[in-house]
């Protein structure tokens, strides 16, 4: 069915299951390994695999259709799938549990192009490594590792503000934007989003309710975690927040490397706050709590970046 090996497909995967008249469905959340590709193809060989189950969560199918049908309005913003297959599904293991069904059983499945850099998070590990360990080996001066340590995080910001306000341009806001909904794309040399599960409609100036999404915990906004509101300001919050985590993850891996050397830590987090101090002012910006109109400012403190 597959004309790719696995190891070249991520498993961003839809994997959704009529099971009877209660019409839950089973969702493959994305990971990122070649493992993970593994258990991926042993579940759409309809295999016997209890490792195959860890990733999966039971969403509604109109949840599942939902999300499909975002990611499909709003191209060059989200991950668009190489294929999606729809076919009979054979489950002999839930044979017992589900002699009552009477709707035939089917999956409908969506495979997303594979990233072997991985989610943001993952990403930054993927770059600061190697300048780290070649620092660290006397092969990078520490003002060049620095350099490029920021430039990596300003890179990303610039992408993320683009493809969130694009978004917003287009009617929806993100709900749920975290660093672990980014991946890098080599071939096209940016960034995009993945899993567009809590995007919701949403008109600019416009709010919505977020007492049924309230995001993560660290990246969401006060209004969204309290289940009071959210819209673009929300989003905001979210991406000063992914900048927050972003330049820690990287300060402390600079702190690692430079752990017995306290006079360079010292000249290298100086030479990193100067080198994004324009980006610091959008993160405030971004993360203005009691202030949230002053969160759409980021947009225009971001220029400096330029």
């Amino acid at each position: 069915m597959l004309k790719a090996p696995m190891s070249q497909w991520d498993s961003g995967v839809f994997l959704v299951r009529r099971r009877g008249a209660e019409g839950a469905v089973a969702k493959q959340i994305p990971f990122h390994s070649a493992r993970r590709a593994a258990l991926l193809e042993a579940r759409l060989r309809c295999t016997d695999s209890a490792a195959a189950e860890e990733s999966i969560m039971i969403v509604s199918e109109k949840e599942a259709r939902r999300e499909a049908a975002t990611i499909a309005r709003l191209p060059g913003i989200f991950v668009q799938p190489l294929m999606v297959v729809e076919r009979p599904y054979s489950r002999e293991t839930d044979a017992a549990e589900d002699d009552n069904d009477t709707l035939p059983d089917r999956e409908i499945i969506a495979v997303f192009p594979y990233y072997p850099s991985g989610d943001a998070g993952q990403y930054i590990d993927h770059v600061a490594t190697p300048l780290l360990a070649a620092f660290k080996a006397g092969k990078r001066s520490l003002q060049s590792t620095v350099k490029e340590l920021a430039g990596m995080i300003t890179r990303l910001a610039r992408d993320m503000f683009s493809l969130v306000g694009q978004a917003h341009k287009r009617g929806y806001v993100l709900i749920d934007h975290k660093l672990e909904n980014m991946v890098y794309d080599h071939v096209k040399a940016r960034w995009q989003l993945i899993d567009a599960a809590e995007v919701r409609p949403c008109e600019l100036g416009k709010t919505i309710s977020a007492n049924e999404s309230r995001g993560t915990p660290f990246y969401a906004a006060p209004e969204q975690a309290d289940g009071l509101w959210a819209d673009s300001r929300s989003d905001m919050y979210s991406c000063g927040r992914c900048i927050l985590m972003a330049v820690s993850d990287v300060r402390d891996r600079l702190a690692a490397a430079l752990d017995e050397q306290p006079k360079e830590l010292e000249a290298a987090e100086r030479a990193l706050g100067q080198v994004l101090k324009p980006l610091a002012a959008v993160m405030m910006a971004c993360c203005n709590e009691d202030k949230p109109a002053a969160r759409l400012s980021a947009a225009l403190a971001l220029r400096r970046l330029a």
